[in-house]
């Protein structure tokens, strides 16, 4: 472990929060980027990857969706397989769908996640 890093081979990414559900009720997927936070987190805040984009055009129900499949966290998306298997390198640390079953608003892809209609 070098000095840089911290029990957790944490590297010191601070001001970088990991974005995860706060309640297991009432979850949503954005479509874009298939994070997954409650709807109450998504009302409040948006998505944290596409953030700028849908809170100035949409509602969080035009980005988000309740029909996913699976998840996993990822806390080191830019060195993780899994976040670079599931093109989600440059997005925040937090807790992702495998699979989103609906599709983005048109003109809305950014290119983040793998969606079930690709």
């Amino acid at each position: 472990m070098s000095d840089s890093e911290d029990a957790y081979g944490d590297n010191g990414d601070e001001g970088v929060e990991f974005t995860y559900p706060n309640d297991m009720h009432r979850l949503r997927a954005c479509v874009t980027c298939n994070l997954i936070k409650t709807e109450k987190q998504f009302i409040q805040a948006g998505c944290d990857n596409c953030k700028m984009y849908v809170t100035r055009n949409y509602g969080f129900v035009d980005y988000t969706t309740p029909n996913f499949e699976g998840l996993i966290a990822i806390t080191d998306p830019k060195t993780s397989w899994i976040s670079r298997h599931l093109n989600l390198s440059s997005c925040v640390r937090g807790t992702y769908a495998l699979k989103v079953r609906s599709k983005a608003v048109e003109g809305m892809d950014r290119g983040y996640g793998r969606r079930e209609d690709e």
